[in-house]
This record gives structure tokens, sequence and C-alpha cells, in this order.
């Protein structure tokens, strides 16, 4: 096994012109994907109102569990955004 195989390649550099474009891309989508999640979140924060919804423990331990799912993807995700690509 030669030095540096198992090495994690670095993602090819940008076109100058490119870069530009894909930051303006980010820049329309994030706020959207953000208010998104965060309207989800709340509607979901909604359904513990017991006066509207009748729910097991299984249910809410199913839900429970998802969100520790999402919670280590956002561990990822945050790990992501650290790779300083500049």
């Amino acid at each position: 096994m030669q030095e540096g195989e198992n090495a994690i390649p670095s993602p090819p550099p940008e076109a100058p012109a490119e870069a530009p474009r894909k930051r303006l891309k980010f820049l329309e989508l994030m706020p959207k994907r953000k208010r998104k999640l965060l309207d989800s979140i709340r509607l979901l924060s909604n359904l513990s109102n017991r006066s509207n919804y009748q729910w097991s423990k299984s249910d809410t331990a199913e839900l429970l569990d998802d969100i520790e799912q999402a919670r280590a993807d956002l561990a990822r995700l945050r790990d992501a955004f650290k790779y300083d690509n500049l």
C-alpha cells in the first residue's frame, strides 16, 4: 500500500467563475431549508398537546429515537461545515 493511498482526497479546485455561482446558490437555498427545518420542529412540538392529540409511549419512543438519530446527523453536518475549502 502506498503512502497516502487511504488519505481523504481533497475536493477539486473551483474554477474562479464557478465559486460565486455556488455561493449564490447556497445563499438562495439555505434560508428556505432552514425555515422548513424549524417549521417541522415546531409542528412536531405541537403534537405534544394532549388536548388535540393522543399518543402511546411507543409512538413517542419511535419519534424520539428518530430525533436522536437526526442529532447524530447534525454532528456530521457540523463537521462537514468545518471543512475549510477556501
